[in-house]
């Protein structure tokens, strides 16, 4: 398995904000304001993994200027909102025209991840298997929102990954197939972090990981095959610095009538920005 691995990092923009509405509030008494953000999912295609497909939970948090956590105006912690199955998410806010706000936007699968009790601080655990698209989560920060001046532009929220996806790809996979071996299952060991700052972007409490085996993405049958004639092996979302270093351990097994295991072990590969 000589030079086969081809690495992308991406951080992929999945969510498209809604068409511009000509009213972004509607008065509600007072100086008080009721604001309507929408934001939807694209048409996805169909690629079988890494497409945001499993995201169905919208969560938010609001802050006054000063970053104190209005709970009232918010969803609960370990609640959220259910992204339809036309995948399009209405929030509406009550806010008052001389005040200034701060949102949080989070979108994952049936609230997987731990947040802080203001919201702030989303914890993600990596103790779980590789190539799982369950963990996928789209998130936005909206900073000094003012309902008295905001436009239909300022209520269009565009969601993208916290995440960065580390992809591994192999331009020889006939060569494998060849050899009378069909790959099963990866395991990935990496240094990532566990906790993110939304509001301010700060990645704490770095730590080694490893992702337990499981299967591949695209299954052997039908591998996606990528252009340049690569073909996916695994995909892990992580936490990640700027570069990590990643450990990649592959299994399979011969089709010699026993199916007797097969393993490439202890590839390292440094520095995938």
């Amino acid at each position: 398995m000589k030079n086969i691995f081809r690495f992308l990092m991406a951080v992929a923009v999945l969510f498209t904000a809604s068409c511009a509405k000509e009213d972004i509030s509607s008065s509600i008494g007072g100086g008080e304001v009721e604001v309507t953000f929408t934001a939807n999912l694209p048409e996805l295609g169909t690629r079988a993994y890494a497409d945001g497909s499993k995201v169905n939970k919208l969560r938010y948090f609001v802050y006054d200027s000063e970053g104190n956590f209005l709970n009232e105006l918010s969803t609960p912690v370990n609640d959220g909102e259910t992204i339809d199955p036309a995948k399009t998410t209405t929030v509406r806010i009550a806010m008052l025209k001389g005040m200034t706000y701060n949102i949080i936007f989070w979108a994952d699968k049936e609230n997987l991840y731990n947040f802080s009790d203001d919201g702030k601080v989303v914890t993600v655990n990596h103790v779980a298997t590789a190539n799982d698209d369950n963990r996928d989560a789209f998130y936005k920060y909206v900073s000094r929102f003012n309902p008295a001046t905001a436009t239909a532009n300022d209520t269009e929220i565009t969601l993208t990954r916290p995440f960065g996806q580390l992809n591994a790809a192999t331009n020889d996979y006939a060569t494998v197939a060849n050899n009378k071996v069909q790959l099963t299952t990866s395991t990935i060991k990496v240094k990532t972090f566990t906790k993110l700052d939304i509001t301010t972007g700060t990645l704490s409490d770095e730590q080694v990981f490893t992702f337990d085996a499981t299967t591949m993405p695209c299954t052997l049958q039908t591998p996606e095959t990528l252009k340049q004639g690569y073909t996916y092996l695994s995909m892990n979302y992580l936490l990640a610095p700027e570069n990590v270093d990643v450990e990649f351990v592959f299994k399979g097994k011969r089709n010699n009538g026993n199916g007797e295991e097969f393993s490439f072990t202890g590839t390292t590969y440094t520095n995938i920005p």
